[in-house]
């Protein structure tokens, strides 16, 4: 989910020229790392239930991602919104 937000404007501001060439390469491979984790049925998978404060990093790795989150799907919208990266 917190890549599919970032996306959108690093698609346009990477197609607009506002990005150095060398971050390019960061910025396919992020809109790849989205598209591959869309089913066949177009669902996005692999997103979490929503994380509130944790103690620790570690805690962060064990959220449950079981369930299909409306803003998962949300933001995924917004990434594709945003056009394909050159």
């Amino acid at each position: 989910s917190p890549l599919c937000i970032a996306m959108p404007s690093m698609i346009t501001s990477n197609c607009l020229g506002y990005l150095p060439d060398t971050l390019s390469s960061a910025v396919l491979k992020g809109y790849r790392a989205v598209i591959g984790k869309i089913s066949a049925q177009g669902v996005v998978t692999d997103t979490s239930i929503g994380t509130g404060i944790h103690k620790d990093i570690e805690s962060y790795y064990h959220v449950s991602k079981d369930e299909i989150m409306p803003w998962g799907q949300g933001l995924a919208l917004l990434m594709l919104g945003g056009g394909l990266p050159e």
